[in-house]
């Protein structure tokens, strides 16, 4: 797609408490972590993505990411009427693509829903990124579609035992979404001038 970059989000928006936990144990220690972290999300996204689709999760060996299913799986069951799974959008607007995990509705209500994994749950405040997130793919979504998708859930299962979910209405993030996004492409075409000159 023509003058679109994709965009993490996530990995884009600062977060004080993140670059003070990587400065305390060490870049090493950090990426190790990091790295644990998106095998096991990724595990646990293929066996959600399994499960909305009513498929067989026999293959799946890795005793975590099952866990970690296994005790989301009552939030999971307010899922219905799945729209899509893992879905490439775009938004030439907001000039950023993304991969959405699930669009469908959650206790009855269409939403966009982003799974995650943690080793603890999270505080709020140090997820307004995952709703940023969220908010991009249900703009995105509306582009691509016309069809509007205001609620966005986060659902996070995490290590602890502790499942978190958090509902909200996606317009309570936009204008902070695109001042995001307004960083994130001023900061690309500085990379780019640097680059080129």
């Amino acid at each position: 797609v023509t003058g679109v970059q994709t965009c993490a989000l996530p990995i884009f928006i600062p977060n004080a408490k993140l670059d003070a936990w990587i400065k305390s144990v060490g870049e090493q220690v950090a990426t190790y972590v990091r790295i644990q972290g998106a095998r096991r999300g990724e595990e646990f996204h293929s066996i959600v993505e399994d499960y909305l689709k009513n498929a067989p999760l026999t293959k799946y060996k890795k005793l975590l990411p099952k866990a970690l299913f296994e005790q989301a799986k009552p939030l999971l069951d307010q899922i219905t009427d799945v729209k899509t799974q893992e879905e490439v959008l775009w938004s030439d607007e907001l000039k950023v693509a993304g991969r959405v995990d699930c669009i469908a509705s959650y206790a009855g209500t269409p939403s966009v829903i982003d799974f995650k994994t943690a080793s603890k749950p999270k505080d709020e405040d140090d997820i307004q990124n995952y709703f940023q997130q969220a908010t991009c793919y249900s703009l995105m979504y509306q582009e691509r579609t016309g069809i509007e998708v205001p609620q966005i859930v986060v659902l996070i299962s995490c290590e602890s035992g502790d499942i978190q979910v958090y509902v909200k209405n996606r317009d309570a993030y936009i204008d902070k979404l695109k001042e995001t996004l307004d960083q994130y492409h001023a900061q690309r075409e500085i990379a780019n001038d640097i680059h080129v000159g």
